[in-house]
C-alpha cells in the first residue's frame, strides 16, 4: 500500500498490515506528547539537516573524483617531465663532454630543419 509521508512530503511504499501502521502512529503520537512542540519541530528540523547533509556528502564525493582523476593526469604529466628531464641531463652530459663538437652539432641540426621544412613545402604542394 502507499501512503503519503507528511513529514517528509513524498509517497512511499509501506508493507505493513493495518494493525502495525496504527500501532506505529500510537508510538508516533506518544513520542511527540514527551518530546512537546518545541522538541517535535526540532526533529523534524534534524531530519532536514540531515537530508541536506546527505546532498553535500554527494557533492563532496563527486569533487573528490574529480580530484582523484586530476591527480591521475598530473601524475602522468609528471612522469612525461621527468622523462624529458631526463633526456636533458644526458643532453647535457654530452654537451659537457664534447664541448668543441656543439658548433657542428648546431650547424647539423639547422641543416637537417631546412631539408625538413623543404619537404614539408614540396608534401604541401602536392
Amino acid at each position: 500500500m502507499k501512503k503519503f509521508d507528511a513529514i517528509t512530503g513524498v509517497e512511499v511504499e509501506i508493507k505493513m498490515t493495518e494493525n502495525e501502521i496504527g500501532t506505529l502512529r500510537a508510538e508516533l503520537e506518544l513520542c511527540k506528547k514527551r518530546l512537546g512542540p518545541a522538541g517535535w519541530e526540532m526533529l523534524k528540523e534534524l531530519r532536514e539537516f540531515n537530508g541536506s547533509l546527505k546532498e553535500r556528502i554527494q557533492v563532496l564525493k563527486k569533487q573528490l573524483t574529480e580530484i582523484e582523476a586530476r591527480e591521475a593526469q598530473l601524475k602522468e604529466e609528471n612522469a612525461r617531465l621527468q622523462k624529458v628531464e631526463r633526456a636533458a641531463n644526458h643532453y647535457m652530459a654530452i654537451v659537457n663532454e664534447f664541448p668543441d663538437y656543439i658548433p657542428a652539432l648546431g650547424d647539423a641540426l639547422d641543416a637537417l630543419d631546412d631539408v625538413l621544412y623543404a619537404y614539408s613545402e614540396k608534401k604541401n604542394k602536392k
